[in-house]
């Protein structure tokens, strides 16, 4: 072939071969541009998250619950770590190998994509677990992507700590895994108030306690901006589009008085080493209001780390009251007029029968008054006195207190408890002393607060106010009355006989407060084994519910105590374990208020009456 013919095969060849790249480019262009645009916008647009502020929780004084602290949180992208440059290039870097010797042994054509990614972040969990001091595996189990295409593999890194394992993954040539600027949950008080506020996740989502219940106020509205990035997945600043700052969280006050919940948890704690129990309760009301002034639970945990015992047991577990449960049947025989409190009920000297029916008392008693009933702790008498109001009459007294009912605290799990309302005569005889029912703390606690306050039975109220960064009061709750429960005439009746309660004669002299006159009831039950369904012999859930002062009431208080091993012979009762308990709560609690003592006051009560100031 001469040479022109040799030009002219060339040229043609030339020709064609750009005509059909031409034509390709048209059909791409034209035909498939869709197409290709969205799979540039998957592999180079991204949409990066800013999150939000969240809210902050303040006490009734304004003292601030919880801090939000600058971190930094590692973030784990699928977008990037699905590009297979960067699956192959970190392979290769995790093994010491050229990038063509690692595509070898995935395959060319069809490579094995699965396995590849599989081994890649194997890579990333074996650079990053030391240095985020978690185990190989538990980090491992993060990077599994579903319908998120960001996981967060760690969070809550100081500057120094990012910076650190920002190095190291560029030094061994980690892609797809950044870090983000954020701000993270911190709980001062640890312990203090756990079971109230409750605690944040690694998404910063609420779980548990007020950060739950009020999860969309306090979280704010995150913002976003959508970006293109390079093949390193570096922002193109130029590019930026579309964009959305965040909207900070608004804040919480709550009810609760963070110095009168210290004093609650101080003396569960020193009550849970002299008394030796499983697990103590204790809460505080405003009865006037229903405002919650303290909650805790004893054992309790740190939200910051969320070791401990999580569950709000005084809200979410139920026991039978036992005598403290008896307030229900004397209200229920004063205030339906049944009997009046000169009224005479005899008490068979401690055991009754009638049919299969029969009814102890823990000492022989005679002839006692309806104050004697409560003063004595009399089984029988308090049966006789819901008797004469009536089985129908006495169970709408039950659920005029709230039993048997959620009583709508602003927290999670609430329990509802259970009565036994069947008409049933026996179940009958054990409801009226506090068996054959099933309350919380809280259900108790607002039924003194009924009487302490002259006969409403109130809504626990725990948020004061929800207030914007800016100061604008987004909501504001008032004190909400349920329901009537009794008259003032037989809240007043009630007040001067759980008084007597609280003297020499009574059970629950141990619960009596320097300076004060105090009231309530103590409260004594076997346990229940719910394995068997029977009762223990020696083990007992004690409590004591009161008031003070008694003629003027500031504060409620329900102590529980579950499973209580005294020491010296002390008997594990009511009167002995939750009754002193209740006393020096009480003490420290009415100093802390400012409320003027009433009583004199001898030498050595002074002295430990100063002493808790």
């Amino acid at each position: 072939m001469t040479l022109k013919g040799r030009a002219i095969m060339l040229t043609l060849f030339l020709v064609m071969g750009f005509s059909g790249l031409s034509a390709r480019l048209i059909f791409v262009q034209i035909f498939q541009h869709d197409e290709w645009e969205a799979r540039a916008e998957k592999d180079y647009t991204r949409k990066i998250i800013e999150p939000s502020e969240r809210g902050v929780i303040f006490d009734c004084d304004g003292e601030q619950l919880v801090h939000n602290r600058p971190v930094r949180t590692v973030i784990a992208d699928w977008y990037q770590l699905n590009d297979y440059r960067v699956l192959i290039s970190g392979v290769a870097a995790s093994r010491g190998l050229s990038v063509d010797e690692v595509t070898e042994e995935y395959g060319v054509r069809k490579p094995d994509l699965d396995k590849l990614f599989a081994d890649y972040m194997d890579y990333i969990a074996a650079v990053a677990a030391p240095e985020l001091d978690m185990p190989f595996d538990e980090l491992r189990a993060l990077l599994k992507f579903g319908e998120k295409k960001e996981v967060i593999i760690a969070s809550g890194l100081s500057k120094a700590d990012a910076d650190r394992l920002e190095a190291k993954f560029s030094e061994a040539g980690i892609r797809g895994v950044r870090l983000r600027d954020g701000v993270e949950r911190f709980y001062p008080g640890g312990e203090i108030m756990a079971h109230v506020l409750g605690y944040v996740d690694r998404e910063q989502d609420g779980r548990e306690g007020v950060e739950r219940t009020f999860d969309s106020v306090l979280a704010g509205e995150e913002g976003f901006r959508n970006i293109q990035v390079d093949r390193r997945g570096r922002e193109i600043s130029a590019y930026r589009g579309e964009e959305k700052h965040a909207q900070p969280g608004a804040n919480i006050h709550l009810t609760v008085d963070s110095d009168l919940q210290v004093i609650v948890e101080q003396e569960l704690r020193a009550a849970m080493e002299e008394f030796r129990a499983d697990a103590m309760m204790a809460v505080l009301i405003d009865p006037f209001t229903g405002d919650i002034l303290a909650l805790a639970n004893t054992p309790a945990f740190d939200p910051n780390t969320r070791v401990g015992e999580r569950k709000n047991c005084l809200i979410t577990d139920v026991y039978e009251p036992g005598s403290t449960f008896k307030i229900i049947a004397a209200a229920a025989a004063l205030d339906s007029k049944a009997v009046s409190p000169r009224d005479v009920i005899f008490c068979h000297n401690g055991y009754f029968r009638e049919g299969k029916l029969s009814i102890r008392d823990h000492h022989p008693y005679g002839d006692l008054t309806v104050g004697g009933v409560l003063q004595k702790s009399s089984n029988i008498g308090a049966f006789f006195l819901a008797r004469m109001a009536g089985m129908k009459t006495y169970y709408s007294y039950i659920s005029k207190f709230g039993f048997g009912r959620r009583t709508g605290i602003e927290l999670s799990a609430e329990a509802r408890g259970v009565v036994r309302m069947n008409g049933n005569l026996i179940d009958f005889s054990r409801l009226c002393y506090g068996y054959a029912v099933n309350t919380t703390p809280l259900q108790v606690a607002m039924a003194y607060s009924a009487v302490a306050n002259g006969g409403n039975l109130m809504r626990p109220r725990l948020l004061a106010k929800v207030v914007k960064e800016d100061g604008t009061v987004l909501r504001q709750t008032k004190p909400q009355i349920l329901e009537r429960a009794i008259s003032s005439q037989t809240a007043s009746q009630l007040r001067t006989m759980l008084e007597s309660v609280i003297s020499e004669k009574g059970t629950a002299k141990l619960a009596a407060i320097p300076g004060y006159p105090a009231a309530g009831k103590t409260g004594t039950t076997k346990k229940l084994n719910m394995q068997t369904g029977r009762y223990y012999d020696s083990r007992y859930v004690t409590s004591f519910a009161g008031f003070a002062p008694a003629t003027d009431p500031e504060v409620v208080c329900v102590v529980v105590v579950d499973n209580p091993r005294p020491r010296n012979d002390v008997p594990a009762y009511g009167g002995t374990v939750a009754a002193p308990i209740f006393s020096r709560i009480m003490r420290r609690v009415l100093a802390h208020r400012d409320v003027a003592p009433t009583l004199p006051i001898d030498g050595d009560e002074e002295s430990e009456l100063v002493s808790t100031q």
